[in-house]
């Protein structure tokens, strides 16, 4: 498995493409980079290369136990690998978790940011967000499969769920396979979640920015976004009818579609990146 060592920390981490362009995908609280394939492959289609790892306290990244995490630490890390990779500047696209990393990481480290995609985020916490996020933390006490359920509701919009049972089925099999560090290191993320607060801070991001919000997200629906879009000049926001939380899960070709096209429109002449041929590389 390829893994980055940054610090004394060992960050798992997939770079494919041979594209000159690179976009780093930046995961949800509870994803890992297997979630992005069908979005990584638009992107790879259309001649990117892509990175994705995954957040030291995810599924494949070493889970320290020294210490509290925080979203800073995160946006440090990211740093750090690009930095062992050699990668000068990337395209952010986060998602929900991912994407107040990015934001984080934009107006932290500005120079190393060409655009940034922020897909189901929030700058701050409400009080049904703080109260979702510590209900996660609990059911991570009681096991995958009560951690799971308790999940997915909140994630997937209500079309989703009941048109998806076997798909839902067979993620509740998967999560009683997590290793047995996963659910304790999950409630630390949490823990950095549940101190979001950065609406000031992210007027101060002055790469080209696209929010995307989901029409029925549960937890960080359009006001949210609004919001962002409102705090970060010059932005662009859509909101994606008929999607939840998961929207990268739910419609994943659409928020490719719409990413791909926001990152070519923001270049000096607005072209696509040169074409390669689809000859991955790891």
């Amino acid at each position: 498995m390829p893994a980055a060592r940054i610090g004394d920390l060992a960050l798992y981490y997939e770079i494919v493409g041979p594209g000159q362009d690179t976009v780093a995908f930046l995961n949800g609280v509870a994803m890992t980079v297997k979630s992005w394939e069908p979005i990584r492959d638009q992107f790879l289609a259309r001649g990117f290369r892509c990175l994705l790892h995954d957040f030291r306290g995810q599924l494949r990244s070493e889970k320290p136990t020294d210490g509290p995490y925080s979203l800073e630490l995160h946006a440090a890390d990211l740093l750090g690998l690009l930095d062992a990779l050699d990668l000068e500047r990337v395209h952010l696209v986060g998602t929900s978790y991912g994407a107040e990393i990015g934001m984080i990481f934009a107006y932290s480290y500005p120079e190393r940011v060409e655009t940034l995609t922020l897909i189901a985020a929030a700058s701050e916490l409400d009080g049904l967000l703080h109260a979702a996020a510590q209900s996660w933390a609990a059911a991570a006490d009681c096991g995958a499969v009560p951690f799971f359920r308790c999940m997915a509701p909140w994630a997937y919009c209500s079309e989703y769920l009941s048109q998806n049972q076997q798909l839902l089925q067979e993620q509740e099999e998967a999560a009683t396979r997590f290793p047995p560090d996963f659910l304790p290191a999950f409630k630390e993320l949490v823990r950095a979640f549940l101190q979001l607060d950065i609406t000031k801070e992210i007027e101060n991001i002055a790469c080209p920015t696209f929010v995307i919000a989901a029409e029925q997200d549960l937890i960080k629906g359009p006001r949210f976004g609004r919001l962002i879009h409102h705090q970060i000049a010059g932005s662009e926001l859509e909101v994606i009818p008929g999607a939840g939380h998961a929207v990268v899960l739910e419609q994943p070709e659409l928020v490719a579609e719409r990413t791909i096209g926001f990152i070519n429109r923001s270049r000096p002449n607005g072209d696509s990146p040169s074409h390669c041929d689809n000859a991955y590389f790891r």
